[in-house]
């Protein structure tokens, strides 16, 4: 990448001081969250700065950051370490077996553990895909060549069972309940007065104007092709499916608000909302 625009004749590219990037701080907490944003992308950010396009090499870059985290380290840099990756989310469900395929952005190797205990440097490293049959909690992490290691992430993998498909006749639609008034958390809802039911073509929530405000439930069915275990997601506060709480994202930060949930489900029609 050049930063200089192509429109810029050559005799006034002297006039351009520099580049410049910005760190929006509004979800930022402190010091460390700042220094997890900045490294190693300001090294980038200097590369990209510095050298002409024809010394442009990322796989030279690339290699130069392993020298760089040594020089981090030493200054006390929380610098981001790619997280282990591929897997939708920590409630992992099987029926029989599952086969974890884990990755992350630098290729770096990764190391875990399975019965419980916080991964190190010298915990197995997993070389490939991870098949398991048997209920457990994986514990991985990315393993830099300096032996510092990224945040792990955790998954609980634990057998579960089809849960059966209602015997119903369904029509296309949903239905919604409204209950007008200022609710922040799922509790308020308790002193809701909640509307009649009506039936929609699809989600709609009405609430305009700078004073309105409410909640909605949405009911229905879901139409599940395959038996199998299912990963949902959404951003709105809760989500049940066959009267099972999946997903909770009550209290979360808009940003944030965006909770997955596994299910194992039989073909046909799961009531959900």
């Amino acid at each position: 990448y050049d930063p200089y625009p192509a429109q810029i004749l050559p005799e006034k590219r002297h006039l351009i001081w520099g580049v410049q990037a910005n760190m929006w701080t509004e979800y930022a907490y402190g010091p460390e969250d700042v220094e997890y944003q900045l490294f190693p992308r300001t090294l980038a950010l200097a590369e990209l700065a510095w050298s002409l396009p024809a010394n442009k090499d990322f796989g030279r870059f690339s290699r130069s950051l392993e020298n760089q985290h040594v020089r981090l380290d030493l200054h006390g840099i929380n610098y981001h370490i790619p997280m282990p990756e591929g897997v939708a989310c920590s409630d992992v469900r099987f029926l029989d077996s599952i086969t974890l395929r884990l990755t992350n952005t630098r290729d770096y190797p990764m190391v875990y553990t399975l019965d419980g205990s916080a991964p190190t440097a010298s915990s197995e490293v997993l070389n490939g895909p991870l098949t398991l049959d048997e209920e457990c909690v994986v514990r991985v992490a990315t393993l830099l060549p300096t032996g510092r290691l990224s945040p792990e992430r955790r998954f609980t993998v634990s057998r579960t069972q089809l849960a059966p498909s209602a015997d119903v006749e369904t029509e296309p639609g949903i239905v919604r309940t409204l209950a007008c008034g200022d609710f922040r958390r799922l509790g308020d809802l308790g002193a809701a007065q909640w509307g009649a039911p009506e039936v929609l073509p699809d989600f709609a929530f009405p609430f305009e104007g700078e004073q309105a405000g409410g909640a909605a439930i949405f009911t229905g069915y879901i139409d599940i092709p395959e038996s199998g275990v299912y990963v949902f997601g959404t951003d709105a506060d809760r989500l049940e499916i066959d009267s099972e709480e999946v997903v909770n994202n009550d209290g979360k930060l808009a940003m944030h608000q965006l909770g997955r949930g596994t299910r194992a489900l039989e073909k046909g029609a799961t009531p959900s909302g």
